[in-house]
């Protein structure tokens, strides 16, 4: 049932070469902003902590699937929407899983994944069916009391291509910068 409400918007053969996420493949596995001390004794240093909020975060990780290990990487952050003159009007909330090629020469797959709106954010796709991994639900398959628990899913589509989960404007973490750009986001007009 929660399968029906996937929206694939755009399924890529090929290379996908975003700064960001590109950088995933090479970072450290904790991954240290640059942000300076708040407490530091030099009181005139720009203050870097909002700038450092939106950094993103890399983490490493591995999963058994079929009885064989696969590691992947795992890139949180916000991209920025641009108008025509290059001012941001909005940030997009992502979470990409990306895995090494088991075949050098052959491209991986790269699937971007929204859920149905408006208000739902990825995050039933994500923690919820499509996600390396998920909530642990009851026997019953209904939704536990908290503090819920997550478990790696044998079913993740991360087995054959790396998945980028996107929140829409005004769903999870993505928003429009301020609240006179939110209709923008969220009307047929503001988006064509």
């Amino acid at each position: 049932m929660i399968l029906s409400l996937l929206v694939t918007i755009l399924l890529m053969v090929g290379e996908f070469h975003h700064p960001v996420l590109s950088e995933a493949n090479t970072a450290p596995l904790n991954h240290q902003s640059n942000c300076d001390d708040v407490n530091s004794p030099d009181k005139d240093k720009k203050d870097t902590t909002a700038d450092a909020a939106e950094l993103p975060v890399i983490t490493r990780h591995s999963i058994t699937l079929g009885g064989k290990e696969l590691d992947y990487t795992v890139t949180a952050g916000k991209l920025p929407v641009k108008n025509d003159v290059g001012e941001t009007e909005a940030k997009i909330f992502f979470v990409a899983y990306t895995a090494p090629n088991p075949t050098p020469g052959v491209k991986r797959p790269l699937l971007f994944i929204f859920n149905g709106g408006p208000g739902s954010s990825s995050v039933w796709l994500h923690l919820g069916a499509v996600g390396p991994r998920i909530v642990r639900m009851l026997p019953d398959g209904r939704m536990p009391e908290p503090p819920f628990l997550l478990e790696d899913n044998a079913s993740t589509w991360l087995m054959w291509a790396d998945l980028v989960f996107i929140d829409p404007v005004g769903t999870g973490y993505s928003r429009a910068v301020n609240a006179d750009l939110t209709q923008k986001f969220t009307t047929v007009p503001g988006d064509l």
